[in-house]
């Protein structure tokens, strides 16, 4: 399963036995735990209310990687509903940033879900340019190698096109503020596919 998963450390009382542990995955809803680091009881003591209702087992997280031209795997992290059929006909959203160290997470975001609740498949691309891979990552994508970047999302489309999970002209590309500059650059060099 893919997950984000963070803890807390900070805690007024010093002489505490107990670490908070924040869970999440792409399908799902964030989930706060108590861990006592004596006893390694765990009790849940929050988690995240979707008003509308949602049941995480409708869903499927995916981690596919593809190969660059110069043999890197590129993860790609894809959410799908379990009833999306994989013929290569569904629509694609590939989201990607890629810039200033920025790992793209694999949090949930409720936001995504009335998309994927209708057959769209969501992807995230996790290009160089980002720090998901340590800071290599980072620096094999920005400046005079910034071309990574753009040809780590392209290599990422044409992945999941042949998977079977798209085919040219069903992809959306989608990135802001540098994530704009991603779109720009791969419309221009590969318009055929998005």
């Amino acid at each position: 399963e893919i997950k984000s998963v963070s803890f807390s450390s900070y805690e007024k009382d010093k002489n505490s036995n107990y670490i908070y542990v924040s869970y999440s995955s792409p399908k799902s809803p964030s989930k706060i735990f108590r861990y006592n680091l004596i006893n390694k009881k765990i009790k849940l003591v929050k988690r995240q209310v979707i008003p509308s209702g949602f049941d995480e087992n409708n869903y499927i997280t995916e981690r596919h990687y593809a190969l660059t031209k110069d043999n890197v795997k590129v993860p790609i992290t894809i959410i799908r509903h379990k009833k999306t059929k994989l013929n290569s006909k569904s629509k694609l959203i590939l989201y990607g940033y890629g810039s200033y160290g920025s790992s793209l997470g694999n949090g949930f975001s409720s936001a995504k879900f009335s998309l994927i609740d209708r057959g769209i498949i969501w992807a995230n691309a996790h290009i160089r340019g980002g720090m998901e891979c340590g800071m290599n990552w980072w620096k094999n994508g920005k400046m005079l190698k910034k071309q990574n970047t753009f040809d780590d999302y392209i290599c990422c489309a044409r992945h999941l096109i042949k998977s079977k999970y798209t085919s040219s002209k069903n992809i959306i590309g989608i990135g802001g503020s540098a994530g704009g500059l991603l779109m720009g650059a791969v419309l221009n060099k590969e318009p055929n596919i998005f």
